[in-house]
């Protein structure tokens, strides 16, 4: 398992998320969604996690970009800096 946020970043930004799909045409802004959601600042955590109720997640309905990020916020509940985990957490609830 990677303890490193900055290692998952990378690969985040590796990632070609313009050709998976969620209720906008294409997740391209995936990789700064996520990494809003660890963020150290309360209101990027909290836009992240609507974006990601609203976009990805949807009333109870998945995107296809949810089986791509999924791994991402399970891996960020392992990493320091601790910020963020209270979202994800109720993200994955």
């Amino acid at each position: 398992m990677i303890t490193d946020s900055n290692k998952l970043f990378n690969i985040m930004y590796n990632i070609p998320w313009n050709i998976i799909h969620n209720l906008r045409p294409e997740c391209s802004d995936i990789p700064r969604i996520l990494r809003g959601i660890c963020s150290d600042d309360i209101g990027d955590r909290v836009a992240s996690e609507s974006m990601i109720n609203n976009c990805i997640m949807t009333q109870g309905d998945l995107t296809e970009g949810i089986f791509y990020i999924l791994p991402f916020l399970i891996a960020f509940i392992g990493v320091e800096p601790s910020y963020g985990k209270k979202e994800i957490y109720r993200l994955l609830d």
